[in-house]
C-alpha cells in the first residue's frame, strides 16, 4: 500500500509515509482513516513522508478537496504543524504540490526537509528515526 498511517498520540502526532507511484486518493483515503482513528484530536502535528516515492498521479483537485477537509478540523485559533521529509527531487516536488494546495493558509505552519533527523527534530523528536517511531505504540 504506498500510503502508511500511523498515530502517537502520546507525541500528539501522526505519522503518513508514501511509496511507490503516489497517488492523490491514497492521500484521501489516509486523511479518512486518521479521522476515524480513535487516536485522532484536532491539532495534531502532521509527518509527512515521501521519501520512498517513486512516481506521482496528481489530481490536484482531490489534493485541495484533501486540504480543505483538512482545514475544517483545525479549531478556531489554532495552529498546526505540517512537516514533509522530502529527501529526492521527486519527494521535494510532491511537497511543493502539497503545499501549493494549501495556499496562504495561516492556520498550517509548514516545513520541507531532507532529513528524517532534521523532521523528527522539528516534530519534537530529536535521535528518533522514523522506524523508531513506527515502533511505538501510544
Amino acid at each position: 500500500m504506498p500510503a502508511n498511517l500511523s498515530v502517537h498520540p502520546r507525541y500528539g502526532l501522526i505519522y503518513v509515509s508514501f511509496s511507490g507511484h503516489v497517488k492523490a486518493v491514497e492521500g484521501v483515503a489516509a486523511f479518512e482513516d486518521y479521522m476515524a482513528h480513535p487516536d485522532y484530536a484536532s491539532g495534531q502535528k502532521h509527518l509527512v513522508n515521501f521519501g520512498d516515492a517513486t512516481g506521482f498521479e496528481g489530481d490536484y483537485t482531490k489534493l485541495m478537496e484533501l486540504h480543505a477537509r483538512l482545514v475544517e478540523t483545525v479549531m478556531p485559533n489554532q495552529q498546526v504543524l505540517f512537516v514533509y521529509c522530502a529527501p529526492t527531487p521527486l519527494a521535494q516536488e510532491l511537497a511543493q504540490h502539497a503545499v501549493s494546495a494549501w495556499g496562504k493558509n495561516k492556520k498550517m505552519i509548514i516545513r520541507i526537509l531532507k532529513t528524517d533527523a532534521e523532521a523528527m527534530d522539528v516534530v519534537g523528536l530529536p535521535g528518533m528515526t522514523f522506524t523508531e517511531l513506527c515502533g511505538t505504540t501510544a
